[in-house]
């Protein structure tokens, strides 16, 4: 970029999540969640209602891969790993990984980083030192440090295998049997020597891995992949594991059985889930719909509840404007504060330029009716018609106006859409809209009035 550029990038709006798992930090009572958006990444604080506390630079390339310990950011560009302490760059690794990094892992003050060859090298935080390298023979798909279980690393395979490795000697330290399908994530319980597997052919194992046991196994319904789990920390015996049709199940650990279950908690796949340390709050963020969902987990049988949403539009948007509510001007006689936008995924948003707080989605989702209502919808706008053409009739002064006949022979009455109506877009479509609410309030202002002179005089 050149000081003779006229226009320079100010903040990207309505970008949460591009799909890459979140990485989680804990400082004191305090839980922070970093997410990607392409070729930068930003800092939730989780216990104050998913504020968004930081941006991160633009950089060269897209992210990869997200890392985080305490008040350390780690973000994965390709082959290079830059380390952030808040907003000051602490560290570039490179020139170890010729391929892409596409996991990390904070071990304390230590990183594991992983890339398509399956190379291992881990380094020293923060200054960058390169500890050990070492390569298991495969690409693991899946890491994960078990707790008590000093400079080890448990690595999960695509043919389901699941070894130990020790990062001080670069040695295998055990082999277990593994499962003959893909292990897609790790998470450490909270019993020590005791972790969940979630597996690509929908079964979630809970192993213990000093005796080489499996605890219990669960299963998704129709096979749906595991692609994130989370075990609660608050005492409650309870994992949440997320499918790849965007499903969450909720298991009972001592009871071994499904006691709850939420369809379509994301559109699409889950990425990641965590539940806060010591709460019944759960985390989750989609793998394709540009949402990080807070739930709350505190009802009978831990069934999710929503509880806070931070989200942009699931597809690109095909119009953007600057919205022209008075009301709604924040910006100052130089412009305006709210972006007003509509997308392929059927929803419009009000989005704020200033602060990511304030947008919200305006419009519920409209879906397509199926076929087979079409006659059940024919009749009810009918008797919509009829019901709004005897409201029109009773209030002779207002501004309804009569639309020419449609193909089905019904007449359609409709009026203005005030700029504040936004409401009205999120009727389905096909169905018929009056809009009649201002009118009737008016008379009501105007019947009132004259019935407080009557009364004086």
């Amino acid at each position: 970029m050149t000081d003779a550029c006229l226009l320079v990038p100010y903040r990207a709006t309505g970008l949460v999540s591009d799909g890459l798992p979140f990485a989680v930090a804990q400082l004191g009572t305090e839980t922070f969640v970093a997410t990607s958006i392409g070729h930068s990444f930003q800092v939730y604080a989780c216990t104050n209602k998913l504020r968004q506390v930081f941006v991160g630079p633009q950089l060269q390339r897209a992210v990869t891969a997200l890392g985080a310990q305490d008040e350390l950011t780690i973000v994965a560009c390709g082959p290079v790993v830059f380390v952030y302490g808040r907003a000051e760059l602490l560290a570039t690794l490179a020139g170890e990984h010729d391929a892409s990094v596409r996991q990390v892992l904070c071990i304390g003050r230590s990183l594991l980083t992983v890339c398509d060859q399956g190379l291992l090298v881990a380094w020293s935080l923060p200054d960058g030192e390169v500890l050990a390298r070492m390569h298991a023979g495969y690409t693991p798909t899946a890491l994960a440090h078990p707790a008590t279980y000093l400079n080890k690393v448990l690595l999960g395979a695509h043919d389901g295998r699941l070894q130990l490795w020790n990062l001080r000697s670069q040695s295998c330290v055990y082999e277990f049997a593994g499962w003959r399908s893909a292990v897609l994530t790790l998470e450490q319980s909270p019993a020590l020597d005791v972790v969940g597997a979630g597996l690509a052919d929908g079964r979630v194992v809970v192993h213990n891995l000093k005796v080489d046991r499996t605890v219990v196994t669960f299963a998704h319904d129709t096979g749906d992949a595991c692609h994130a789990l989370a075990f609660r920390t608050d005492g409650e015996p309870l994992l949440v594991t997320a499918s790849a049709s965007g499903q969450l199940y909720v298991w009972h650990l001592e009871r071994r059985e499904r006691v709850a279950s939420l369809p379509a908690a994301h559109d699409g796949a889950i990425a990641s889930a965590h539940f806060l340390r010591g709460r019944a709050e759960l985390l989750t963020a989609g793998a394709s719909d540009n949402a990080l969902r807070m739930w709350s987990c505190d009802r009978a049988g831990g069934a999710p509840r929503p509880l806070r949403v931070r989200s942009g539009h699931a597809a690109p948007p095909v119009c953007v404007r600057f919205h022209a509510d008075g009301s709604n001007v924040g910006g100052g006689a130089a412009g305006q504060a709210y972006l007003l936008s509509g997308g392929a995924d059927r929803t419009i948003r009000l989005m704020s330029i200033w602060t990511s707080q304030q947008a919200r989605r305006r419009a519920r989702r409209i879906r397509r009716t199926p076929r087979t209502h079409c006659a059940a919808r024919r009749a009810a706008t009918a008797a919509a018609h009829a019901g709004a053409v005897a409201r029109a009739r009773r209030f002779p002064g207002s501004r309804a106006h009569t639309m020419p006949a449609t193909a089905a022979g019904a007449t359609v009455t409709a009026s203005p859409v005030p700029s504040s109506g936004l409401r009205a877009l999120a009727a389905p479509r096909g169905a018929t809209r009056t809009i009649l609410s201002h009118e009737r309030a008016r008379e009501t202002t105007a019947a009132g009035a004259r019935r407080v002179l009557v009364d004086g005089a």
